[in-house]
């Protein structure tokens, strides 16, 4: 399977990365945190996020750390992804 083919400039592969990060921000924090994570956080309570509950503090305190590790560690492996390559090696033997 091919790589993705990405330019060897790096003001080119700079602008993928700056205009990757609010992009990816946006879509994670409107569309997945709020119409997939809330969703599912609603199913295991069905009461919902009721302020002064125990379970509101609970479940909040749980989706505070994995709404931000959905928005942040795509960002951090798509710019390692772009800034270090995968370079193939082939090495040989020296018989």
């Amino acid at each position: 399977m091919k790589r993705l083919q990405l330019p060897k400039n790096k003001f080119a592969r700079l602008a993928i990365n700056i205009a990757f990060i609010p992009t990816w921000w946006l879509f994670a924090t409107r569309v997945i945190n709020r119409h997939i994570f809330q969703k599912i956080v609603e199913y295991f309570d069905p009461q919902g996020f009721v302020q002064g509950s125990v379970s509101f503090n609970y479940w909040y305190s749980l989706a505070i750390p994995v709404g931000l590790s959905i928005a942040t560690v795509p960002i951090v492996l798509f710019s390692i992804y772009i800034w270090f390559p995968k370079k193939n090696k082939i090495t040989r033997s020296k018989d």
